[in-house]
């Protein structure tokens, strides 16, 4: 309990500290000024009181100057906020200030509520905000976040005025900074932990929050009546990326396919070691209608197929076997084969953009030919990942096609231009921890950070909740090649490097512009596409990319775990497709399915 309380009150610290709101009655520690403002905030909206706060004090800055006044004076003032009868109050109050105290507000709790119209919270709010005390200040917003994250419950119908909510509260309330803590507990409630419709995806306690697990639960359990029967098949599955996206989206995966051990382990060890579901073979040896009879599923039962055969030989990236002699480059025909055995009710194909002018576009023309025999409608597009939200520019193609006589349009760009901002490699990687050229430690703390997450690195740790991240691990480069790096600024790639340290390269001008790049930590990254092989630099270390933080580039959660030696895991990791840009298509898939497009 200990440390959940200790979570809970950095959280809310951090997060005023970056988000609180900025009203004038916290730049001053006048007491008078804060109990003023504290009867004004009564039932009442926080932008309404900014502009009477000011008039008032203006015409009443102590409360000498109140206890003289006129009630209709003091009415007149504080009509915006419907609060008329609280004129007496204040008068009152003041009149008491300065009969009783000599004209200075007490600073003792008792005292507090002897002044007319002072509660436990007004006295509490006081005692905090005017004389730093270490006190709890219990509203409404504060009531529903303590019932939210910690399951408090009270049986009074004010709760407010619950002994036992007080004293939890209390035992909250840090020594230090308790003003900014107390005020980070009120914005939080009126801004992000709302009554309706909490905007839960942006939550900072989200992962000691037990409203949020149980909402979580109830809403997997309606997912799960709503998609009772959306199941999917993968094909060349890899690590299982796109598999993820459509569990995501609601579907089932009901089996995998793919032919390399390691990447079929990943596959296998993130879901929970099921290995029914994932088939090791080479595709060509599968006899897909004996396949549905051992699932006890029938031709036509499935609802989408989901596939992404090799692209290297597609790529224009590897030039030297973008040929149709490649035997890579005719797995494509295979996918076709499964489509005629499932006879699935969708497809969805993806590959590297360079499948579209491969041989002249005849790839794509025989796909949209056989597809249109089997009576398939089909769309295809290239997509670029960053207008997605996902942290780097990766261009892929995908071709989605229906026989239920749907015309399937690709969803609309999220990101960029006028849409939001590009997804950063900040944003991504900067609470990863720190790391040394050939690091082989796997689990690593993340890096000590003050700061707020980002709200992709909060989705990224949503459901591992740990204070450690797995696949830490990174390429040990020469000294030589550690040498190159220190010459690359952010941005920079092999043309920044001297001559004498690029002797080795016979023809230094055929470098692709993505070897030897350094990533930028406000941009996007470059495509993460054999990221060993072109050594792509940290943004500000002189080492390549970790494994874990080319997952995060590739938008795979930290509770997703990669399997095999180095080199095997940081291949599946580049030949994966993005799991969160594949929840957006199964996302607007769906939707069709259920008649929604």
């Amino acid at each position: 309990m200990r440390n959940k309380i200790v979570k809970f009150q950095t959280s809310i610290l951090n997060w005023y500290s970056c988000k609180g709101r900025r009203l004038p009655w916290r730049d001053t520690n006048e007491p008078f000024n804060i109990l003023v403002a504290e009867f004004l905030l009564q039932k009442t909206d926080v932008e309404k009181v900014k502009a009477v706060y000011e008039k008032f004090m203006h015409r009443w800055s102590s409360p000498q100057t109140l206890s003289k006044s006129r009630i209709s004076s003091i009415s007149k003032i504080i009509q915006p906020l419907g609060l008329r009868y609280k004129a007496s109050r204040l008068k009152s109050t003041a009149k008491t200030i300065v009969e009783k105290f000599g004209g200075e507000v007490p600073e003792g709790e008792n005292e507090l509520l002897g002044l007319p119209g002072v509660g436990r919270y007004i006295a509490c709010a006081v005692e905090c905000f005017a004389f730093n005390k270490p006190k709890a200040v219990l509203d409404t917003n504060v009531i529903r976040i303590l019932n939210r994250v910690f399951g408090i419950q009270s049986e009074k119908s004010r709760p407010r005025d619950d002994p036992r909510f007080w004293n939890f509260a209390q035992t909250l309330v840090p020594l230090n900074n308790p003003k900014e803590y107390n005020w980070g507990l009120l914005d939080y409630g009126a801004l992000v932990c709302k009554s309706k419709e909490p905007l839960c995806g942006e939550c900072i306690l989200y992962n000691i929050c037990i409203f949020h697990k149980k909402k979580k639960f109830d809403t997997k359990k309606q997912m799960r009546r709503e998609n009772l029967n959306l199941t999917a098949v993968d094909l060349f599955a890899g690590a299982g990326g796109l598999s993820l996206g459509f569990e995501n989206a609601g579907f089932k995966v009901v089996f995998a396919v793919e032919n390399d051990v390691w990447s079929a382990e990943t596959y296998r060890m993130n879901r929970n070691g099921r290995s029914r579901e994932v088939i090791l073979s080479d595709i060509s040896q599968i006899n897909f209608t004996d396949t549905l009879k051992k699932f006890k599923l029938k031709r036509g039962e499935i609802d989408i197929l989901l596939g992404g055969p090799p692209c290297q030989g597609f790529s224009f990236s590897n030039m030297k076997t973008r040929t149709a002699d490649n035997p890579k480059n005719h797995l494509f025909k295979e996918f076709l084969r499964a489509v005629e055995e499932i006879h699935p009710k969708w497809i969805l194909f993806e590959n590297v953009s360079g499948i579209v002018n491969f041989e002249k576009g005849k790839v794509i023309e025989i796909m949209e030919a056989e597809l249109d025999q089997r009576g398939y409608l089909c769309s295809w597009d290239t997509i670029n990942t960053a207008d997605y939200g996902i942290p780097q520019t990766r261009r892929r193609f995908f071709l989605i096609g229906s026989r239920m006589g749907i015309n399937f349009s690709f969803p609309q760009c999220t990101h960029g231009g006028e849409e939001k901002p590009y997804t950063t490699v900040r944003d991504v990687i900067s609470d990863l921890p720190l790391l040394e050229n050939g690091n082989k430690i796997d689990s690593l703390r993340y890096r000590d950070n003050s700061s707020i997450l980002s709200k992709y690195q909060r989705e990224m740790r949503r459901k591992w909740n740990k204070e450690y991240c797995l696949n830490n691990w990174v390429t040990e480069n020469s000294t030589l090649i550690v040498k190159r790096y220190k010459f690359i600024p952010p941005g920079g790639n092999w043309q920044d490097i001297p001559d004498h340290l690029m002797k080795n390269y016979k023809n230094k001008s055929n470098c692709h512009s993505g070897i030897y790049k350094r990533l930028i930590w406000d941009e996007p990254s470059i495509v993460v596409s054999n990221f060993r092989k072109n050594m792509l630099i940290h943004p500000e270390q002189d080492r390549g990319l970790s494994v874990r933080e080319a997952a995060r580039l590739q938008s795979f959660p930290d509770w997703y775990i990669f399997y095999g030696k180095l080199g095997e895991q940081q291949q599946q990791v580049a030949n994966a497709v993005p799991p969160l840009l594949a929840k957006g298509l199964g996302d607007k898939i769906k939707k069709y399915m259920k008649g929604f497009e």
